[in-house]
C-alpha cells in the first residue's frame, strides 16, 4: 500500500474519478482521507501513515495521483478478499468418477455430474461424494471402500 500511496507506482485508469473542479489541495486531501477512512481493507497503521503523507504532499498532481492509486489498491484488496473457494482436490474428482462408474449410478447422475466437476469446489466435491456413496448403499450396492474413508477423512 505503501508505493500505491506515493504516487509513483499503481494505476493510471481512475477507478474513483476526481471532478474537474476540484483544483484544491484541501479538497483533495479530505477526499483521500475519507477514501481511506471509509474502506475496511486498510488497517489502522495504514491509513496514519497516509494520512500524514497526505497532509505533507503540496503538489497538486501528486495527490491526484495518490487519489486515483488509493482507489485501484483498495479495489484490488476487495476482490482478493472475495475469492471462490479452492477447486475440488484430484483426490476429490479421482472419488467421484470412481463413485460414477459404479453400476448403480444411472447414466443421467454420471451425466450431470461430469458436466459439472471442474466447477465444484471442495465443500460441493465432499457433498456430491457423499450423495453418490449414499445412493449406491440406498440402492443395495456396496460402494468404494476409498469413498467411507475419504467421507471420513474429509469431514472432520
Amino acid at each position: 500500500m505503501e508505493n500505491a500511496m506515493q504516487g509513483a507506482v499503481g494505476c493510471t485508469n481512475s477507478l474513483a474519478p476526481i471532478p474537474k473542479a476540484v483544483n484544491s489541495l484541501a479538497v483533495l486531501r479530505t477526499a483521500i482521507e475519507a477514501l481511506l477512512a471509509t474502506s475496511e481493507h486498510i488497517s489502522d497503521q495504514e491509513y496514519q501513515t497516509a494520512a500524514q503523507r497526505v497532509n505533507a504532499c503540496q503538489s497538486l498532481e501528486t495527490l491526484q495521483k495518490w487519489h486515483r492509486n488509493c482507489a485501484h489498491e483498495i479495489a484490488r484488496r476487495g476482490t482478493e478478499a472475495t475469492s471462490p473457494a479452492a477447486y475440488a482436490t484430484p483426490a476429490q474428482r479421482e472419488e467421484i468418477i470412481t463413485l460414477l462408474n459404479h453400476v448403480l449410478i444411472t447414466r443421467q447422475e454420471k451425466t450431470k455430474a461430469l458436466l459439472n466437476i471442474n466447477r465444484l469446489d471442495g465443500p460441493q466435491a465432499v457433498a456430491l461424494v457423499g450423495n453418490l456413496y449414499q445412493k449406491v448403499l440406498d440402492r443395495g450396492g456396496v460402494a468404494h471402500p476409498k469413498a467411507a474413508d475419504m467421507l471420513t477423512s474429509l469431514a472432520a
